[in-house]
């Protein structure tokens, strides 16, 4: 890359300006994704950083499935017993 004099700026030594942007959208949060399944729970956006595994965390995704789970489910169990059979 050439830079020619034109291209530069002359630093003044002054603190430098940063523009906050006005409107900060962030992509949705995706249930096919494990990440952001966790944020889910923990009503984070796709930008937050995962929380760390301690005590306090745990509880809240124990408070969080035993709100949204509800037992008996109805399941089925099948066993693979060949390729493609079962």
């Amino acid at each position: 890359m050439w830079l020619v004099e034109g291209d530069l700026e002359l630093d003044i030594g002054g603190p430098i300006t940063i523009e906050r942007p006005n409107n900060v959208v962030t992509r949705p949060l995706s249930m096919n994704g494990q990440d952001d399944r966790i944020r889910a729970v923990f009503e984070l956006t796709s930008d937050d950083p995962l929380p760390e595994a301690d005590d306090e965390s745990i509880v809240a995704c124990y408070k969080y499935l035993a709100n949204k789970l509800s037992f008996p489910f109805e399941e089925k169990y099948s066993f693979e017993t060949g390729p493609f059979q079962s």
